[in-house]
């Protein structure tokens, strides 16, 4: 922990009534993020991290049944009224969306947009918040941002919208910052860029980040602690050297596994076999447990979170016993 948590997520569950019966989408995930601390979460499609950075703004869709606590600086935004919780967004919590050209207005230029998030939430003049935005774009490395101020999204290529994007979330200042895929579509230098600025920007300016991705190689690049989730559970919470070099849930070390490595055959590459259960249909006890190639029948019952280590907690009755292999055993 880099010091008192400025997020501190409680029991977060997450649940949806289908046809199908109950989606249990999320379940108890709790984790904390400091001032200026980088946390990745990462998962395949479907473990539940997008609802999970969504929930913490309060944009889950009506149907959504959500129980628990999201604390920022001990306040309950899951019991915060939609007024005041209109206050909170883009002004002390903004979201990168994992599609800017979705996310984005096509009718309004990116300089409109990102003057109305500032005028908004600090109550300034139309020349202030434009100074502001131009200045911002500049920022987050947009060249020419006076011009591109008056451009729409279909105007910029998607590097650009994603630090428009970014100069948006970023406008107020905001103390936590979610980002949710932020380098979707980029090619692997504007990847590059992208990640070192949302790091840049957490150094300078003592922003908490929750990163959102599928990819352990983007979290080492840019985080300082990992959440692995799986089907809806936090299944490993530690820091990311620790997942990187010993990993101790046979997820993470999946994970890891899959990642491409220079010098490997596309047919060489590693996966891991089955898929996501769907939340309407979880296995009894571990839900990794049907695609792990070290199930037991132990691993039938309830798996719970346990502190493996001081900072380190893992679902998995075997974590002990297991000698699972990290990214440098991969590499060499």
């Amino acid at each position: 922990m880099i010091g008192e948590p400025l997020l501190e997520v409680r029991d977060l569950s997450i649940t949806f009534r289908t046809p199908a019966g109950v989606a249990q989408a999320v379940t108890g995930s709790s984790f904390t993020i400091a001032p200026g601390e980088r946390v990745g979460m990462v998962g395949e499609s479907g473990s539940g991290k997008s609802l999970t950075g969504l929930s913490l703004l309060g944009l889950l869709p009506p149907a959504a049944e959500v129980s628990g606590e999201v604390l920022l600086d001990g306040r309950n935004l899951l019991a915060t009224p939609e007024r005041e919780l209109r206050a909170v967004r883009g002004r002390e919590v903004s979201m990168i969306f994992q599609e800017p050209m979705t996310a984005l207005d096509p009718v309004f230029t990116v300089g409109q947009q990102i003057s109305a998030t500032f005028r908004a939430h600090r109550g300034v003049g139309r020349a202030e918040a434009k100074r502001r935005a131009i200045d911002l774009l500049g920022e987050v490395g947009i060249p020419e941002p006076a011009r591109r101020f008056r451009e729409y999204p279909h105007q910029l290529s998607g590097g650009m919208r994603q630090r428009a994007m970014i100069a948006m979330a970023l406008v107020c200042e905001p103390r936590l910052l979610v980002a949710d895929e932020p380098t979707t579509a980029l090619d692997v230098t504007i990847q590059a860029q992208v990640l070192e600025l949302i790091a840049q920007l957490s150094r300078d300016r003592g922003t908490a980040v929750l990163l959102i991705t599928h990819d352990l190689g983007v979290v080492a690049e840019t985080c300082d602690r990992v959440l692995t989730m799986y089907a809806g559970q936090i299944v490993e919470r530690c820091s990311t050297d620790d997942a990187l070099e010993f990993p101790r849930h046979p997820y993470t070390s999946g994970l890891l596994a899959a990642i491409p490595r220079p010098g490997v055959a596309a047919e060489d590459l590693r996966s891991i076999p089955g898929r996501v259960p769907s939340p309407v249909d979880l296995p009894p006890g571990c839900r990794f447990g049907p695609r792990c190639d070290h199930h037991q029948p132990r691993c039938d019952e309830a798996q719970e979170l346990t502190e493996a280590a001081p900072g380190r907690w893992v679902r998995c009755c075997r974590h002990a016993e297991l000698d699972l292999p990290g990214a440098v055993e991969m590499i060499g």
